[in-house]
């Protein structure tokens, strides 16, 4: 059967549930594989985002799609793919 879709963009990404700050990704990346990311802070610069949250309702309202995979489990899974693909496990 024909479906239409608006093909305009679509904001996709972890919703409320599923926020990480970038010290935190820093820290889970530290704590469940050992990799240690060096950074350094400095002041904000003009659009700087402070804090961002993906508001997903719209791509679910027209696809019916939601993040069915928690932050943590899905890091773990892209970090593991990219290490194999490097053959480093």
């Amino acid at each position: 059967f024909p479906v239409t879709i608006d093909l305009s963009s679509f904001n996709v990404g972890g919703g409320v549930f599923n926020q990480i700050s970038i010290l935190e990704l820093f820290e889970l990346l530290k704590e469940d594989f050992g990799i240690e990311v060096k950074y350094k802070t400095g002041e904000l610069r003009p659009g700087d985002q402070k804090y961002f949250v993906s508001d997903n309702s719209r791509v679910q309202r027209v696809t019916n799609w939601q993040p069915r995979i928690g932050i943590a489990a899905g890091i773990k899974l892209m970090v593991e793919a990219e290490l194999k693909k490097l053959r480093l496990i």
